[in-house]
């Protein structure tokens, strides 16, 4: 499963780390919508085609419920299931963010 953080506020960074260690910018975005989009872009890129997706977010359900519209919009067939953050996924996701999970 892969997973991915994304605060839903004015600007989205999405990174990844290189095999060296270092923090490589792969793409920014700015509004909630734009964000989304790009995560279901590099959820595509990544493999994804209609399989589990987990959804926790912090203070963020409408992010949420968006996201899970999305995806079905794109793979109706998708397992897509949101809960709330608790505990250090909170601190993680930051208030207003999503983390999201995914195989498949």
């Amino acid at each position: 499963m892969r997973f991915a953080c994304v605060p839903l506020k004015i600007v989205t960074a999405e990174a990844e780390y290189t095999d060296d260690g270092t923090l490589e910018l792969l793409r920014k975005s700015r509004g909630q919508r734009s964000a989304l989009d790009t995560v279901l872009r590099s959820m595509a890129e990544r493999g994804y085609a209609g399989g589990r997706v987990r959804i926790a977010h912090c203070q963020a359900r409408e992010g949420a419920d968006m996201l899970r519209f999305m995806l079905l919009d794109a793979w109706p067939g998708a397992d897509v299931q949101i809960a709330p953050t608790r505990g250090l996924g909170s601190f993680y996701a930051e208030s207003g963010g999503l983390m999201i999970g995914f195989e498949g």
